[in-house]
């Protein structure tokens, strides 16, 4: 009937899992190991008993011994060359598990560079200092506009201050006992010299000396 139907699919065969393999290659591992050890024991029981045999001038005995553990060391040799090369090929596993690692997060960090690229490139960048340069200019021309508001009225505000200034001199000589002579040589009141009053009694003698002149 399979003519009228056609084919049945075959299941989609299934990849083999590196981790899943290693753990096989472990399993066959510890399994030689165990076998090897049960091969050593029975080799050594037969050399001693080869060897008892022998001793007990049994040679036929002692030759069949010795024939026994030679196909047992046939066999441990055997196991031990499978051993050694699953040995080595869980080393190939595991580095070609490594190498496929490294190389999915080399492509990962260079999907993620080409990514950072797309957005930052050099027209972004140069966008980007106009932009700066423009908030720049804006900041100096509002800091010149505020200044200049601050220094409006600077020279007349000069100009009045001094008026005030005049004014309070004048006020103050006009409230003061002050000679003409020093105000108008600018010369302060308290370094003007002031020629010392004569007492009574000087003004006395004078006066007797003109009357007995």
């Amino acid at each position: 009937m399979s003519w009228l139907f056609g084919k049945k699919k075959e299941a989609k065969k299934q990849q083999p899992n590196p981790q899943e393999a290693i753990k096989n290659i472990n399993e066959q591992i510890e399994s030689i190991d165990a076998r090897e050890k049960l091969l050593e024991k029975k080799m050594t029981t037969l050399t001693h008993e080869a060897l008892q045999l022998n001793k007990a001038k049994n040679k036929r005995g002692a030759i069949l011994a010795l024939k026994k553990k030679k196909m047992f060391e046939g066999e441990f040799n055997k196991i031990s060359g499978m051993k050694l090369m699953l040995e080595q090929q869980k080393v190939q596993i595991e580095a070609s598990i490594n190498d496929a690692d490294i190389f999915t997060a080399l492509k990962k960090g260079n999907e993620a560079i080409n990514t950072v690229n797309k957005e930052v490139n050099i027209d972004n960048f140069q966008e980007l200092k106009d932009d700066l340069e423009e908030q720049q200019a804006n900041a100096e021309e509002i800091g010149t506009f505020f200044g200049d508001m601050a220094k409006e009225g600077e020279d007349e505000l000069l100009q009045e201050l001094d008026q005030l200034e005049s004014d309070n001199v004048e006020q103050q000589l006009q409230g003061a006992d002050v000679p003409v002579d020093s105000i108008s040589s600018g010369v302060p009141q308290s370094n003007v010299p002031v020629a010392p009053k004569a007492s009574a009694a000087e003004n006395d003698s004078k006066l007797l000396e003109d009357l007995m002149a």
